[in-house]
């Protein structure tokens, strides 16, 4: 496995901190900018990037978090894309794949993830197919009877009884699932984690041998997050 270049950026609202990363990118970084949510008028210098229909659409959450989780990440993708392409935000057209995974297309392949839990988000730009995922550490959360529906009986042996390692079994699985595209399509349990740990990760997948690159990200042990990359053949 090739090691791909990674890097995690805090958000900055300022423009060069934006042309910065799309630099990185274009030069073949695999860039994930993180955003605290919690932080009070986060999503305000990003309002200027979100289209009519995305207010309204963020409009319809009921909790304030949930709202601001989608002003933010739907602002710093279409902040990297204006300002890669040169557009105007009314020009920045989300899709979806076949497999209902969001694009936009851009000139230079460049792609994207996002993820939010209550105050994170992640974006993640790549040349290659990515995905990212990233949850809140809740030391309490009852995820017993979850183990048997997404994980083999060998990552259960893994996880124990440690909520760190389930949320970061989760969200390696949930990263990879994204990067090919497949998300909820795919039953979990025909891709196995094999190995994982701050500088290794290996995943068994029989339908799919593309090389992957992941990467495992802990946030002040609040939050933890995977960021996987799939390269070229």
């Amino acid at each position: 496995m090739r090691n791909k270049k990674f890097k995690l950026y805090s958000y900055s609202s300022d423009i060069e901190f934006m042309k910065a990363v799309i630099g990185e990118v274009l030069s073949g970084i695999t860039v994930v900018i993180k955003a605290d949510t919690n932080d009070k008028g986060i999503e305000n210098p990003l309002l200027r990037y979100i289209k009519s229909e995305e207010i309204t659409e963020a409009n319809k959450y009921h909790f304030s978090k949930d709202r601001i989780n989608h002003v933010v990440s739907r602002g710093i993708v279409n902040c990297f894309y204006k300002t890669l392409e040169n557009k105007k935000i009314n020009e920045i057209e989300w899709k979806r794949s076949d497999n209902n995974k969001p694009k936009i297309d851009n000139s230079y392949g460049i792609a994207f993830n996002i993820s939010h839990t209550g105050g994170c988000v992640f974006a993640g730009f790549s040349k290659g197919k990515i995905g990212v995922d990233v949850e809140k550490i809740n030391h309490k959360f009852k995820y017993g009877e979850l183990l048997n529906n997404v994980f083999t009986d060998r990552e259960i042996k893994f996880i124990g009884e440690d909520a760190v390692e389930f949320y970061t079994f989760w969200v390696v699985k949930e990263a990879y699932l994204k990067a090919i595209g497949d998300g909820l399509i795919r039953n979990p349990k025909e891709i196995e984690i094999t190995n994982i740990s701050d500088e290794l990760i290996k995943i068994r997948d029989e339908k799919n041998d593309s090389p992957t690159i992941f990467r495992k990200v802990n946030i002040e042990n609040k939050y933890v997050g995977a960021v996987c990359v799939m390269e070229e053949k």
